[in-house]
């Protein structure tokens, strides 16, 4: 940050509210509350498979072999009150690419949700092309502004119409800069290019969301404030005909699933979890700092004691300059800077990008929080989702594509027998996979589902998860 906070005062509610100490993870064993509190399932079967299902959704092309991605399914399940997690989806009008989004939230939802609203905006106007650039920048301020992207609306989502219209000055100002070193690289975005363009709508939107929230006329915005307190992780897939990339900040995941020659299911990862547990990103980042701090960058697991992830949107404690978190905290007068912060930045959003082009044996991509992976490992939820199409291929009678040989048809055959086995109890391969990290025993999914907030956390975090299904009759044209 270049400039220099002067004093400000704060609008509204007191800041303290906005100011988050991470919880502990210590999990609580399974079945203390019920053992020790006389706890007992109050849920039917039907109560509980209701309440799975309040946030679920499914999305099918009805033009088979059309378009690379058949169907996605979504759902959430909270743990935190309200829910720190968020999701978005898009399709871009001018390429009829997709982009699939989770936003993990920390300290709240304020970070998440800005993000969700916001980032894929970002990546569409970083991957025009400098006429489209031109065309959009003069759109912008006209009645009917140019569509970049279709954002398809959850049931849950919200927004805030005097926030989006700061929002959009924001993004008008990247474009009108974008355009300004569009003469640089004429190329259109392809390739690794593509790869850039993610990096720089993670960065752009990262630095817009901290410089919206400098004070104006000596006056702090109290929302815009709260989103840069708090943070989000965040894991973004693109698609575009066989070419899959996946930009990934933070312990989000995304892995795809592939049926291997021998009819097993195979989890292949496109993405690392950001956090102390990834030793090269720890090395990472002990390398950027002075080798006296090595010994408490990281310290009981976490940064600087206290953020697991490494990678996120906001969080500007860890960003921003100490002169200017010390005008914020005499602000709102808590503690905001945390101990041995002496070379900041120790945070970034800079998302690592992994490509992969799709083939006949990919059938589906789990993009998810962290909420899923703490209760299940990556191998198990390929396997699950891939039981879930399995299970519902043998409710649809069987129709062997022109395309198709018999050494596939016979798999495919295969496929429906095991699919006769498998307990599948959800018509949403979300759900599936909720059901199962929440234990999948009625009793312990029902514990799961009624424990107050303040217990709930003890358990698990927010889950929210996207799976998005591709269609084998597209990709196997592609490559005919």
């Amino acid at each position: 940050m270049a400039a220099t906070l002067t004093k400000l005062t704060c609008t509204r509610r007191s800041l303290n509210c906005l100011l988050w100490t991470p919880p502990s993870r210590g999990y609580v064993p399974r079945g203390y509350f019920r053992e020790k509190l006389g706890y007992v399932p109050t849920l039917s079967p039907p109560e509980v498979t209701s309440l799975l299902i309040q946030n679920e959704v499914r999305v099918e092309r009805q033009v088979k072999a059309k378009y690379v991605v058949g169907a996605f399914e979504s759902n959430q399940v909270a743990s935190n009150n309200p829910i720190e997690d968020r999701r978005a989806v898009g399709r871009l009008t001018n390429s009829g690419a997709t982009l699939y989004g989770i936003f993990d939230g920390h300290g709240g939802p304020s970070c998440a949700q800005a993000v969700s609203e916001r980032l894929l905006d970002y990546i569409s106007v970083a991957l025009l092309s400098p006429e489209e650039l031109e065309q959009f920048s003069h759109t912008m301020r006209s009645d009917v502004p140019m569509e970049l992207i279709e954002h398809m609306s959850f049931m849950n989502a919200y927004s805030s119409p005097t926030l989006t219209s700061r929002w959009k000055a924001s993004l008008q100002k990247f474009v009108v800069e974008s355009l300004s070193m569009s003469g640089f690289d004429d190329e259109h975005i392809e390739g690794s290019l593509l790869g850039e363009a993610l990096k720089t709508a993670f960065k752009r939107l990262d630095n817009d969301l901290s410089s919206e929230a400098m004070p104006v006329a000596n006056t702090m915005d109290e929302d815009m404030i709260g989103i840069a307190l708090s943070g989000a992780c965040a894991c973004v897939a693109h698609v575009d005909g066989l070419n899959l990339h996946v930009a990934n900040s933070g312990d989000c995941r995304a892995v795809l699933g592939k049926l291997e020659d021998s009819n097993k299911w195979c989890a292949i990862p496109l993405s690392v979890d950001h956090n102390p547990d990834n030793g090269q990103e720890v090395s990472r980042l002990k390398k950027a700092h002075p080798k006296s701090e090595s010994g408490f960058i990281i310290k009981s697991n976490r940064l600087l004691s206290q953020l697991i992830p490494l990678r996120a949107f906001g969080d500007v404690r860890y960003k921003w300059r100490v002169q200017d978190l010390k005008i914020l905290e005499a602000a709102c007068g808590h503690t905001v800077i945390p101990m041995n912060y002496y070379t900041p930045p120790y945070l970034t959003v800079e998302p690592e990008i992994r490509f992969h082009r799709l083939g006949p044996r990919d059938k589906f991509l789990v993009i998810a929080s962290d909420g899923l992976w703490e209760m299940l490992p990556s191998e198990d939820v390929v396997r699950l989702v891939g039981e879930y199409l399995e299970a519902r291929d043998t409710e649809n009678k069987f129709h062997a594509g022109s395309s198709l040989s018999l050494g596939n048809i016979n798999r495919s055959l295969k496929r429906r027998q095991q699919g006769l086995s498998h307990n599948v109890k959800d018509s949403n391969a979300a759900t599936h996979l909720i059901r199962h990290a929440l234990g999948f025993e009625h009793r312990l999914v029902s514990e799961m589902l009624t424990f107050p907030p303040y217990v709930a956390r003890n358990y698990r975090d927010d889950i929210t998860i996207t799976v998005i299904f591709f269609d084998e009759d597209f990709i196997l044209n592609q490559y005919s």
